[in-house]
């Protein structure tokens, strides 16, 4: 399968193309497109540029629609580095984080609750899967049971 898609897809594909993700490293699949292999890693400094930039704007545009209270810029800043430190790198995360502060935001939200929300986010995405799993546990008990058999 992995060298079908080789020969018939990414051979054909145009020149401006230059994107294939995959969530995991594999042997087979690192060995077979290793010509068209480029790696970023969450240590990167170029990706973290990019990541803080992503996550300011994101915070930014949220405070920018819901706010126009002059301190918010502080809060604004906290909370971006903030969820850059938590995010441990990953874009992932922060892409949760930012669609979770939309969701806190649809209702009436304090400033001060908003920095608790916050102070509450789960370190790196494995601890913020857990807690989504959680969630959904919670949420949803005759599912949760049958997920934990």
């Amino acid at each position: 399968l992995l060298q079908l898609f080789q020969r018939q897809f990414l051979r054909k594909l145009p020149a401006t193309v230059k994107l294939f993700v995959t969530g995991q490293s594999e042997k087979d699949i690192d060995k077979t497109l290793s010509e068209y292999a480029h790696t970023i890693k969450e240590t990167d400094l170029g990706h973290l540029e990019d990541l803080n930039v992503y996550i300011r704007c994101s915070v930014q545009d949220i405070f920018d629609r819901l706010t126009e209270d002059a301190s918010a810029t502080i809060s604004i800043q906290n909370a971006a580095d903030l969820i850059f430190e938590k995010s441990e790198g990953n874009f992932v995360y922060a892409a949760v984080v930012v669609d979770q502060m939309n969701e806190w935001f649809k209702g009436d939200l304090s400033l001060a609750d908003f920095q608790a929300n916050l102070k509450n986010l789960p370190q790196g995405l494995d601890s913020c899967y857990q807690k989504t799993f959680e969630k959904f546990i919670r949420s949803n008990p005759i599912y949760g049971r049958s997920f934990l058999l």
